[in-house]
């Protein structure tokens, strides 16, 4: 398979420190940085931010709606049931994030790094994801249905129960994670497996393709 790269932020030396918590389209959030910033449940519209960096957020259930974000950085912080469904992402890092049930629902993520996150049962249903790498992250029960995965890497990533099915896979390496449970196994093709995995997903495999096993 072709090897997978992702363009890391593109973010200025010195940042703007910000306490503005205005995230509307008339609002500029460009070259920001903003630490332990408060906005659980709050909701935003249209926001486009840019060379952003956000450390420690508290955004526990926040609504962002049609909302761009552009080399921006999240480190640390507590992003728990967010929706960001149909929001896009573009040259991002997600460090050791919190996000256990986000909702990125029919998102475009592009150029994206999910790195030490816990992303249980997050949802990335139909979503279209384009060089992004998961690393070391837990993706239990977290739903890819209907996704379109192109150039796209888990390493080291907890991967149990996690949904499959109707995924579109090109060029997509699984071979460094623990893959238990998987649901939609049949769904794969364009994926690659290491050796002890396919042997570990086999009976998965033979049950959802009604494959009849007898000694």
């Amino acid at each position: 398979m072709k090897a997978i790269t992702i363009t890391t932020p593109k973010l200025n030396d010195v940042l703007n420190t910000s306490n503005k918590t205005d995230f509307s389209a008339a609002a500029d959030m460009t070259n920001c940085q903003w630490h332990e910033l408060d906005i659980a449940a709050e909701t935003y519209r249209s926001a486009g931010l840019e060379g952003c960096r956000f450390e420690a957020i508290q955004a526990t259930g926040a609504l962002f709606q049609s909302c761009q974000f552009l080399d921006c950085e999240l480190i640390g912080g507590d992003m728990t049931a967010v929706h960001a469904d149909s929001n896009g992402f573009e040259r991002v890092l997600f460090g050791k994030v919190r996000a256990g049930g986000i909702d990125l629902a029919a998102a475009s993520l592009k150029h994206v790094d999910f790195s030490g996150c816990k992303l249980t049962m997050a949802n990335f249903r139909q979503a279209e994801l384009r060089n992004v790498v998961f690393r070391d992250c837990d993706l239990s029960k977290a739903d890819f249905r209907g996704a379109l995965l192109t150039n796209v890497a888990f390493i080291s990533c907890t991967m149990e129960a996690t949904e499959m099915q109707g995924v579109k896979c090109s060029n997509v390496d699984l071979r460094r994670s623990t893959l238990t449970g998987l649901v939609g196994v049949a769904s794969l093709k364009g994926a690659t497996l290491s050796t002890v995995q396919l042997m570990g997903l086999a009976p998965d495999l033979a049950m959802e393709l009604e494959i009849l096993i007898e000694d």
